[in-house]
């Protein structure tokens, strides 16, 4: 089975979740250690790009998805197309794009700018960190 946490870039809210989820980071992390997780803040500005996290504990593959803001058009279409070849029950979505800064976040950096507000951005996602960490506990215990 392969679990795949999705956001809007695949390089911030979905790359706390994955790397909570394989135990690369806990809520004990700090803003310093988001910062400098693999990938953090790496935009491609296309969406449906995946990125390899790493296994977790039950070997299981775990990947972050960059959206955009169509998570739902996205996973709709995948579980679709996995159900064409009987696959479906191998992947498993988990959106976190409710844990991305608002875009009050984006409009202060653009109108101060700032090219991009990745610290800011980090900060967010470390004062969101148990959320999250819920977030991903629930999937976790429901596959």
């Amino acid at each position: 089975m392969a679990i795949i946490y999705m956001c809007p870039t695949g390089t911030h809210s979905s790359l706390v979740a994955a790397n909570l989820h394989i135990g690369k980071i806990d809520l004990t992390s700090s803003v310093s250690d988001i910062l400098h997780l693999p990938y953090y803040g790496q935009v491609n500005n296309k969406p449906g790009f995946f990125l390899f996290i790493g296994k977790d504990n039950q070997e299981r593959a775990v990947y972050t998805l960059g959206v955009y803001h169509e998570a739902e058009i996205i996973k709709r279409s995948a579980l679709d197309l996995l159900k064409l070849f009987n696959k479906e029950r191998d992947f498993f979505f988990v959106d976190v794009s409710k844990f991305m800064p608002k875009v009050s976040v984006w409009c202060n950096a653009f109108l101060k700018k700032e090219m991009y507000p990745r610290e800011k951005i980090a900060v967010t996602l470390k004062e969101n960190l148990k959320e999250i960490y819920y977030e991903v506990k629930k999937y976790n215990n429901y596959i």
